[in-house]
């Protein structure tokens, strides 16, 4: 944006934005946890692959979506880690980070 007030006599551009904008922007970047996209190379991934699919407006999943527990159940699997077991503890409760419906996606793998 465009600050056309003199700032010490010269005029200058403001490149920030407005709070009305920052809500608009942080609206349509929380309306992205519907989907999302990964590139994952080696660790037994299978390469050239493409996962998933959605409309034409790229809004909503028609085919194959990956819910965030099995994604990060999936990269855990690919290092070597059990997320079953991998737990830390939080005001006296252990805590999964896959919580208790992270399963890992075979149709990527190798």
């Amino acid at each position: 944006m465009r600050n056309d007030t003199p700032d010490n006599n010269t005029s200058s551009t403001d490149d920030s934005l407005s709070f009305r904008e920052i809500v608009l922007l942080l609206r349509s970047h929380f309306a992205e946890y519907r989907r999302k996209w990964l590139w994952v190379a080696g660790g037994g991934i299978q390469g050239g692959l493409s996962h998933g699919e959605t409309d034409d407006y790229s809004y909503n999943i028609i085919r194959d979506p990956v819910p965030i527990h099995d994604l990060n159940a999936t990269i855990l699997h690919c290092l070597g880690i059990n997320h079953e077991r991998l737990t830390y503890r939080y005001q006296g409760r252990d805590f999964r980070l896959t919580d208790v419906q992270g399963n890992v996606v075979k149709d990527v793998l190798v």
